[in-house]
């Protein structure tokens, strides 16, 4: 599994059954209760409320390794001689190069030239276990996606009609400006402005708010920051990018509109 050996040596074949107990720990699990210490040659017991648990010999630290995809710190690991401690179950890893699906047929051969009687379930490339352990959390991904680019699409829509709205109100405003003889192009700035102006508040209040409750959601994520810059910059500009479309277009046909014509609008 090239998990890397800090310290020590690893279990080997004359670790059997017979021979004194050993154990490799994970450098978690050192430096947990060894800390700044040599775990080589103390003793640990794998079931400590188990008083018939063997006292087992650290003879090597291992490095660290993820066990679980989710869990954002490394688990303390504790490695046997499957001769000393057998199970009823074991799951077989094996290195292959090209197709591992290939090699399936010769691992059977080879397990029943040992034991015809032993069976053998669950073959799965490692691309196949990860899928499966992510599955779960793969499907409540693509929901999350699904509901955030809906409240993104929605947010845009109310961005736009507020937009649309706050200019058609001006447009008697606009409508006097010019009678006055102000000039169309800044009448258009005019309200481009005042319109990036509401957003430009509304996604300053909208961001404080989402980096103060994003702290909430830190224990829930993996492998992102909560205060994920690019997300949060992302979606802000995206309704930036909204705003200005909806506030160009009113602001547009207002600025073309006859004078005479705007100062009658109610």
């Amino acid at each position: 599994m090239h998990i890397p050996i800090r310290e020590g040596r690893g279990v080997s074949e004359r670790d059997g059954a017979e021979a004194p107990p050993v154990a490799v720990v994970s450098e978690k699990l050192a430096q947990r209760y060894w800390p700044g210490k040599s775990a080589l040659g103390r003793h640990i017991k794998a079931r400590p409320d188990d008083s018939s648990s063997p006292w087992l010999t650290i003879v090597g630290v291992a490095g660290e390794i993820h066990y679980d995809p989710f869990e954002q710190e490394p688990l303390p690991v504790l490695y046997v001689s499957y001769r000393q401690f057998p199970s009823d179950w074991s799951t077989l890893a094996i290195r292959t190069h090209g197709d591992p699906n290939a090699l399936v047929p010769v691992v059977r051969r080879a397990i029943a030239k040992v034991d015809p009687d032993q069976p053998l379930a669950e073959v799965k490339t490692l691309d196949q276990v990860v899928s499966d352990a992510l599955l779960g959390n793969s499907y409540v991904a693509v929901m999350m996606t699904v509901l955030g680019v809906i409240a993104l699409l929605l947010s845009a829509v109310g961005v736009s009609g507020l937009m649309a709205y706050a200019v058609t109100e001006r447009t008697h405003e606009i409508g006097v400006r010019l009678a006055l003889g102000a000039q169309r192009d800044s009448v258009l700035r005019m309200l481009m402005a005042h319109g990036m102006l509401l957003v430009g508040i509304g996604l300053a209040i909208g961001m404080a708010g989402s980096f103060y409750l994003a702290r909430w959601l830190s224990d829930v994520i993996f492998g992102v920051s909560a205060t994920d810059w690019s997300t949060f910059g992302g979606v802000a500009a995206a309704l930036a990018g909204v705003a200005l479309v909806a506030s160009y277009i009113p602001a547009r046909r207002a600025a073309r509109l006859d004078p005479t014509t705007a100062l009658r609008h109610e």
